[in-house]
């Protein structure tokens, strides 16, 4: 079974044991976080959310918080 979930302003598809990296949440490294914008349930049956679905939520734990590596990005002119 898997899920799509809005987080952040972007969608993520996620199943049980993913880690993934989403933008700030509220949240303290070691917390868990319930996920209620859930867009689309996958698996045998298929069910779309109207924006979202009702009474589904996606519940993830929080392992750190921290910034990505620094992108040092160069422009020029030919």
């Amino acid at each position: 079974m898997y899920a799509i979930v809005e987080t952040g302003g972007k969608q993520i598809k996620v199943s049980v044991g993913d880690k993934i990296y989403v933008e700030k949440l509220n949240a303290e490294a070691g917390k868990e976080v319930k996920l209620e914008k859930v867009l689309l349930l996958g698996g045998e049956k298929t069910v779309v959310g109207k924006p979202y679905v009702e009474g589904a939520s996606v519940l993830a734990k929080v392992e750190k918080q921290g910034l990505n590596e620094k992108l040092t990005i160069y422009k020029y002119k030919s």
